[in-house]
């Protein structure tokens, strides 16, 4: 019993004495270390700014080279070294990507990486600068560090606002890390910019339609062949989906509703019965390409896979046991479309597309009623859909269209 009581005391005081070690003595002990891109991001944005400001130039764009070989290329790297190459007098509108896991290389892909990234590395920019409005974002650690970058990016631009012969890229560069405002890059539009690889990139970005897209979808079903006795009918629906420029999809649904002015017979259980009854149904997903586009017309070529389905017998069933009877049949379908656009309405963030649509296609159907009245033959769909594109912006996009 002794013993057992010694081993005790032992253990209790073992324990006392290891909960006592704070948290910085542990970390202390901890010797065994990996670098991650974290690190290299948090030392890189705290040396780059003391060595620079040190005269240690070549010192300073030797981790920012270490940062973006190993780590990948990103907004803050970019940063500097664009300014230092306009320091330099060695700028070239170029980025090399010299991650080590990136492919490719040379003057060509270093242009056209430039053109595809500098506009993102810009907006980025700004989200990085406006972060000091954002404290609770952010880890306290990396905050500060944060902060003290952003200014020291900011300080390097304005020290250059004023050196003679800047190209006037250069110069729109250094003005924008020096005071990076929402509405700066609107000016990419001016002459002066012609022809440079960045009036092309904002431009490019500029002029992208599309967006989400959600509308009500009002038309007529007009059937052809042995199904033609089933007559014409409206339908209602909705249609949810984009556009990626020119390229359209949609996920379209509606209901044709309204009897067939005759009756056909339906076989169900080795019985025949005779029916005007009809309700059918569509569901889809539609493609589309826009071959023609101005600023208030669009022409398109469509096409379309979907379910399709027809109540040939009226489900009076109140329990979940079904008594009706329906057919269905896979729908692929082709057309045109076109679509005006009514208006557009801009806001800080984002600008929707008001539209009506007219869309004409022919669908090709096989739907089956076995022992009953023939139903082989297709249909035709005229559609109006009354619908917007909503395109969110960032808030330092010029949203003219």
């Amino acid at each position: 019993m002794k013993r057992l009581l010694l081993i005790l005391s032992l253990l209790t005081a073992f324990h006392s004495s290891f909960a006592q070690i704070k948290d910085d003595q542990l970390e202390h002990m901890m010797t065994e270390r990996v670098l991650t891109c974290d690190d290299v991001y948090y030392n890189s944005i705290q040396m780059i700014p003391r060595l620079f400001r040190a005269g240690k130039y070549d010192t300073a764009e030797a981790v920012a080279n270490y940062w973006q070989r190993n780590c990948g290329m990103n907004e803050s790297s970019v940063a500097f070294s664009i300014l230092n190459s306009i320091r330099k007098r060695t700028f070239k509108e170029e980025l090399v990507n010299v991650y080590r896991k990136a492919s490719g290389g040379g003057k060509t892909q270093a242009a056209d990486y430039y053109r595809q990234n500098i506009l993102s590395y810009l907006t980025e920019n700004y989200n990085f600068y406006d972060i000091q409005h954002y404290p609770e974002k952010y880890s306290h650690f990396y905050f500060d560090a944060y902060i003290q970058y952003s200014n020291f990016i900011r300080s390097m631009a304005g020290g250059l606002i004023d050196e003679p012969g800047l190209s006037p890229v250069e110069k729109f560069l250094v003005q924008y890390y020096a005071d990076p405002n929402p509405n700066r890059l609107v000016k990419l539009k001016d002459s002066v910019y012609n022809n440079t690889l960045l009036q092309k990139a904002y431009m490019g970005e500029r002029t992208k339609f599309g967006g989400m897209n959600v509308g009500l979808v009002f038309g007529m079903w007009v059937p052809n062949g042995q199904l033609s006795f089933i007559g014409s009918h409206p339908y209602l629906g909705a249609v949810i989906g984009g556009c990626t420029n020119r390229i359209l999809y949609d996920f379209t649904t509606h209901v044709r509703f309204g009897d067939a002015p005759t009756h056909y017979n339906v076989r169900k259980d080795d019985s025949l019965y005779s029916t005007n009854h009809y309700t059918s149904y569509y569901f889809g997903w539609d493609m589309g390409y826009a071959f023609a586009r101005t600023k208030h017309h669009e022409f398109s070529l469509l096409g379309g896979v979907g379910f399709d389905g027809i109540d040939l017998i009226a489900n009076t069933s109140t329990t979940n046991t079904s008594n009706g009877t329906s057919t269905y049949s896979l729908n692929l379908n082709g057309g045109l479309g076109y679509k005006f656009f009514l208006k557009n309405r801009k806001t800080l963030t984002e600008t929707r597309h008001s539209y009506l649509n007219i869309q004409a296609k022919y669908n090709a159907v096989s739907y089956r009623n076995v022992g009953g009245t023939d139903l082989t033959g297709n249909t035709v769909t005229i559609s109006l859909v009354w619908g917007t594109y909503i395109k969110v912006y960032h808030k330092y996009y010029d949203k003219s269209r």
